[in-house]
């Protein structure tokens, strides 16, 4: 009977071993997916910021010239004719230039000093026609005389005819050719754009009677040098300089240059020469007077002579 426990025994012991050897061994939980972690976007690539660079100082610009104040005192001037003759006159500065020039032709048998001594201060504007002594004649009493605009900025040139210092009835003309007076007016237009002052593209010319064929036939001499007049006025023309009035009138208009004509209608040699031309560019203005040249500077006449120059003048060189 022991014998047989201990067999029951020992069976009992390897029923349990081998219970214990078939026992699974429990799996390994299997490792946790990894969670899906999304890598993180590539950061946009961007420029590094530019270092703007240091400001340099801007070139200094240069302030635009003030134009210098000329002196407004009279200037006595001497120029040679076309032929060589010493011509005299005066010169009245702009206040500043370059500025325009008006040149103003006397009549017969006048000269330069007893004609425009008191209009050539009135037309410069710059306080010298407040020291001007009144003539006898209108055209020599400037108190009557309307006030020039202030933006009107003028250089004025007189001058006197070859022969007619002092008055030129008796002038010594070669031949009594007046043509060389035409040559006088030629010079003058020519030397006014060299003056201090003055704008060579801005000269006019204004006359009267044989300074009113002057004006004319100066302007389209000097154009025809390849300089350039800007307008002409005649007061009482008469194609008294051996060039016809209508002819250089037609000449120069077509140049693109302006002239105006201004007689009395009862000085008949004078009106009819006003009305010898018409064309684009040519204007006539006539007053009933016989009044002829400077006598027109009148204030009992009709039209007022001298505010008809300052509108051609505001009209042709004015800013």
């Amino acid at each position: 009977m022991k014998s047989l426990g201990k067999v029951l025994f020992v069976m009992l012991l390897l029923g349990i071993t081998m219970v214990g050897c078939d026992t699974p061994t429990p799996e390994k939980p299997a490792p946790a997916e990894q969670e899906q972690v999304e890598k993180p976007t590539e950061k946009p690539t961007t420029k590094p910021t530019e270092v703007p660079p240091e400001p340099t100082e801007a070139p200094a610009t240069e302030p635009e010239p003030t134009a210098a104040v000329i002196a407004p005192d009279m200037q006595m001037v001497e120029f040679p004719s076309t032929d060589g003759t010493e011509l005299k006159g005066e010169y009245y500065p702009p206040e500043t230039g370059p500025a325009p020039v008006i040149v103003l032709l006397h009549q017969y048998p006048l000269d330069h000093e007893t004609q425009w001594f008191a209009i050539a201060p009135w037309l410069q504007n710059r306080g010298l026609q407040d020291v001007v002594e009144p003539g006898e004649m209108p055209w020599g009493d400037p108190s009557w005389f309307p006030v020039v605009p202030e933006e009107l900025n003028f250089g004025v040139l007189v001058f006197t005819f070859r022969g007619c210092q002092g008055g030129c009835q008796n002038a010594n003309l070669p031949g009594n050719d007046r043509s060389l007076w035409a040559e006088d007016a030629r010079a003058a237009l020519s030397y006014a754009s060299t003056l201090p002052g003055a704008d060579p593209e801005r000269i006019v010319a204004v006359g009267t009677s044989i300074g009113a064929d002057g004006a004319v036939d100066g302007c389209l001499l000097v154009e025809e040098d390849g300089l350039h007049c800007a307008g002409a006025m005649s007061w009482s023309p008469g194609s008294y300089l051996e060039m016809p009035y209508a002819g250089s009138v037609e000449l120069l208009t077509k140049k693109g240059v302006p002239v105006r004509c201004f007689a009395g209608d009862a000085d008949g040699a004078s009106a009819e020469t006003c009305r010898s031309f018409s064309g684009e560019g040519y204007e006539i203005e006539i007053d009933p007077s016989s009044n002829h040249g400077i006598a027109l500077v009148d204030p009992d006449i009709e039209i007022d002579t001298l505010n008809l120059l300052l509108a051609f003048l505001d009209e042709t060189v004015g800013e």
